[in-house]
């Protein structure tokens, strides 16, 4: 993780047509803000869970699908 001085001489060495409208301060509490550890815990426990559900629904869908094959053949 950078320390705050190394952020904010990377924020003093940029352009300011790349700052994007940011103050220094603005800046350093946006990279706080997405280096939050607790935040992207969450974020990725989100991203566990929609991925759970959605392996979920496909092995609905294919029971479904394969169900469906076999009644129209005349299997049970």
């Amino acid at each position: 993780m950078l320390t705050e001085k190394e952020m904010s001489d990377y924020f003093d060495a940029l352009p300011d047509d790349r700052r994007d409208g940011l103050t220094k301060g603005q800046f350093l509490a946006e990279i706080k803000r997405v280096m939050d550890p607790k935040r992207n815990g969450a974020i990725l426990k989100k991203m566990v869970e929609q991925r759970g559900r959605e392996a979920c629904a496909r092995e609905n869908k294919a029971q479904i699908n394969r169900a469906a094959r076999h009644r129209s053949i005349g299997l049970r």
